[in-house]
């Protein structure tokens, strides 16, 4: 079977598969791999595809349990030879269009868009349609004065939107994949690999205390620093923060609504070793040479020094008063205060 004519997908969701599987099988027997997203629908047509080719004497093996990017790429790669996807999906998704013209049109554009850029055979609907709905308990919309679509714009921070896998962002999916069974004799719990999750959410705009839901979370990614200072006639070089024997990443709460994850490397470790958890102090005279070292250093790890180093010209440090305000009552309340030495351009 040539590549394009195993490169096919049904749109749509229903009946007709014995007509739209035809094509599949002009090219003598084979097993035929079926594609299935993660849900219980696509469950269901993946194993009336596989009957339908059974019927006519081909086999097949499932590929379930596919994100919607993850089943078409692996269409389009002749990983899987065919799979059930939806004209909405496929024309924001993969075609990245956001007119919203009549189902015919849509239909005929997908299917000549999808052809001439990837190779793929559109066969056809399946003659039903299948649209979401937002459903809400009666009791909740009735307190809420909820009537219609519009009306949950003005509760929006009051309620809790849930979801299945087609509405996660590609961050989401990658946090979910550190998700891990644990099994006993007993029972089975789902365990969080903090560290990964963390790694794969920094910068995500829809993160919430679990205690506070109401309040968005800030999750940025740092590394620890070389901080150097004068202490009288010495120098003190420290890891900051202070990186432990073992770990390979530490979160700091940085502000009320900011947490800073610290990523540990393995020259991290070795800095660590070498500076002792009382960090390293040098005389003055030491200045010269430790000036060079941290000018090296300084392209592998972030360097805080009040030291002028090789090619940096001397910035005057500034105090700086930082400041949480959030609304309360009729005026503010003054949630977190912070003076920092920092940095700054003179």
């Amino acid at each position: 079977m040539s590549k394009i004519s195993r490169r096919r997908f049904f749109e749509g969701t229903g009946a007709g598969l014995v007509a739209a599987l035809t094509p599949l099988l002009a090219s003598g027997s084979r097993t035929y791999r079926v594609g299935a997203k993660n849900f219980s629908e696509q469950f269901i047509l993946a194993e009336l595809i596989s009957e339908r080719l059974a019927d006519v004497g081909a086999t097949s093996e499932r590929k379930e349990g596919l994100g919607s990017a993850v089943a078409f790429r692996a269409l389009a790669a002749s990983d899987i030879d065919v799979y059930v996807d939806y004209s909405g999906t496929l024309w924001t998704n993969v075609l990245a269009r956001t007119d919203t013209p009549e189902s015919a049109v849509m239909l005929k554009e997908l299917t000549a868009e999808l052809a001439a850029r990837f190779g793929v055979t559109l066969l056809g609907p399946l003659g039903f349609e299948n649209a979401y709905a937002l459903a809400m308990r009666h009791d909740r919309a009735a307190a809420l004065g909820v009537h219609s679509i519009a009306d949950l714009a003005t509760h929006a921070g009051e309620l809790n939107f849930g979801t299945d896998l087609e509405f996660l962002s590609e961050q989401d999916r990658a946090a979910l994949a550190f998700i891990r069974q644990q099994r006993n004799r007993h029972a089975s719990t789902l365990q969080l690999d903090v560290p990964g999750a963390l790694a794969v959410l920094v910068g995500h705009p829809l993160l919430f205390w679990s205690q506070q839901p109401e309040r968005p979370l800030q999750l940025v990614r740092g590394e620890p620093e070389l901080v150097v200072r004068a202490l009288g006639e010495d120098l003190a070089v420290h890891l900051v923060p202070a990186v432990q024997a073992s770990g390979a990443c530490m979160v700091l709460r940085d502000a009320p609504d900011r947490l800073r994850l610290v990523e540990i490397r393995s020259e991290h470790h070795r800095l660590a070793r070498i500076l002792g958890t009382d960090g390293l102090h040098l005389p003055a005279s030491a200045q010269a040479r430790l000036t060079e070292l941290l000018s090296s250093l300084r392209t592998r790890v972030p360097v805080v020094s009040e030291l002028v180093l090789e090619g940096e010209r001397s910035r005057p440090a500034a105090r700086q008063l930082y400041a949480l305000l959030t609304p309360h009552a009729q005026g503010l309340a003054l949630q977190y205060l912070r003076i920092a030495e920092l940095v700054v351009d003179g």
